[in-house]
């Protein structure tokens, strides 16, 4: 059997599976980072192995609770540190679970992971491998280990202001932005009434920029979608220097057969646009270079903070 979960978490399919294995039968865990609520989430009972992610680096950061690695060890539970993992495993006698769910409320309640289930015997073997091999190489964590860790402080990075949340996290999920000539072309018939029949779909779709995005529908000639694609950033340049809020592709609507809907997601305070010719000429941007100048991510972070109010 091989099951994938994407429309809804996995976790409580998970925990489901903990509470019904039988407590003489092991269960092998490989994921990461162990948020403050884990021991509820993955409720591991004695005999249990755990390999995370369990440095000091992961502790100060919040991405690993010391709190949590206690209470796991007070049941009983094998921990072991590996810094480098960056895998999700959680492997059963007779099924696996492997994805991109680390142990978190963050991940149970608010994030689209992606996890396959298989009852496969070949990579059950394999994942168990997996995380025998990895708890052999490293250290073993123990009580003295989380009394230390639970001195250490949490600095996490502060948070951007709301408004601005969306422009700081651009880089993070597209390490290139690419600058592209705004189209100015008044919108045909077939486009409009497209747009109004289909954004409030639109909107309920589109969830990663939430309340701090405005979401709008966009005509574009069918030769840009070559270059254009869903997730993509990207900021809209004038002949004149002119440079537009970033925006991030959400969906592509194909109406005729030259023209068609690009949906797209900026944030809904911040600079609207600047001009800045000078900037441009430092990019080497070149209007009458139809090809899109693609930037490298500290170039891009430059740009972003053009758009940023003082």
């Amino acid at each position: 059997m091989n099951r994938f979960h994407g429309d809804k978490s996995v976790w409580p399919i998970i925990k489901s599976q903990i509470k019904s294995t039988k407590k003489s039968q092991q269960i092998f865990v490989a994921i990461a980072y162990v948020g403050v609520d884990a021991a509820e989430i993955m409720p591991l009972r004695r005999g249990d192995v755990l390999v995370c992610n369990a440095s000091d680096a992961a502790v100060k950061q919040g991405s690993t609770s010391a709190r949590a690695l206690g209470t796991f060890l007070n049941r009983g539970v094998q921990i072991f540190n590996e810094p480098r993992l960056h895998g999700k495993v959680v492997t059963f006698p007779k099924r696996v679970f492997v994805g991109s769910a680390n142990v978190s409320t963050r991940s149970r309640d608010v994030l689209y992971e992606a996890v396959l289930e298989t009852t496969d015997p070949k990579t059950i073997g394999s994942s168990l491998k997996f995380v025998q091999r990895l708890a052999k190489k490293v250290s073993q964590i123990n009580h003295d280990d989380v009394k230390r860790l639970l001195t250490l402080p949490i600095v996490k990075p502060p948070e951007p202001p709301p408004d601005l949340r969306l422009l700081v996290e651009i880089p993070k999920q597209v390490p290139l932005l690419k600058l592209l000539p705004v189209v100015w072309d008044y919108r045909s018939n077939a486009v409009e009434k497209e747009i109004k029949r289909t954004t409030k779909d639109v909107r309920e779709d589109f969830f990663s920029g939430g309340e701090n995005a405005l979401v709008e529908g966009e005509e574009w000639k069918s030769d840009w979608w070559s270059v254009i694609k869903p997730e993509m950033w990207y900021i809209g340049v004038t002949k004149y220097g002119r440079l537009y809020k970033p925006k991030k592709v959400i969906k592509l609507s194909k109406v005729t057969k030259h023209n068609g809907i690009v949906w797209l997601a900026k944030p809904r305070q911040g600079k609207s646009s600047i001009k800045n010719q000078e900037i441009l000429l430092k990019l080497g941007f070149v209007w009458d270079d139809d090809k899109p100048l693609v930037l490298k991510e500290e170039q891009t972070r430059a740009v972003l903070k053009l758009f940023r109010e003082d």
